[in-house]
């Protein structure tokens, strides 16, 4: 039984995907496309856990790009990336649902086991909502783990830049 996280990455640098495959897929079920469009297309068909999606796409670019995934797409945890993530477009992604808005720059090799961690915290943190009804306490405190983690993370990573 295969029971990788499967994670649909949006992105349309062909070689930054490769890199993500080298060091992702040992632990994640990837499926990638270049293209918002062909991704609302894919989450609906491929039912991915989870999407890695970029904030510049040939088909749209910025916080819109998580809007419109979020307006027309199912409702499943996205990670929005970002070459260009700064605090106001973090605080617009997390704003606009997304579970977490990271910079590229944490998405290298040294640094799998940390994306690998934040995927599936976004997958549990969704799964928690889910079972709501049986204690409707989880959802609130798996969120507020979470959002200390991200917000964490973001911190190291300004003191490492």
């Amino acid at each position: 039984m295969n029971n990788r996280l499967r994670v649909l990455v949006i992105e349309d640098d062909e070689a930054y995907v490769a890199m993500l495959r080298e060091f992702l897929e040992p632990s994640l079920d990837i499926r990638r496309v270049s293209t918002l469009r062909e991704g609302l297309a894919e989450s609906r068909t491929w039912s991915p856990a989870i999407v890695l999606l970029d904030l510049r796409l040939p088909d749209s670019s910025g916080v819109d790009t998580l809007i419109r995934f979020r307006r027309e797409g199912p409702d499943i945890p996205v990670v929005a990336i970002s070459a260009y993530m700064d605090d106001d477009m973090v605080a617009g992604c997390l704003q606009a649902g997304a579970a977490h808005a990271l910079d590229k720059e944490l998405l290298m090799p040294g640094s799998s086991d940390l994306l690998v961690w934040l995927l599936r915290t976004a997958d549990l943190c969704e799964r928690a909502k889910r079972t709501s009804t049986l204690d409707p306490v989880l959802p609130a405190h798996v969120s507020e783990i979470i959002a200390r983690s991200a917000s964490m993370v973001m911190d190291l990573q300004r003191r490492l830049t």
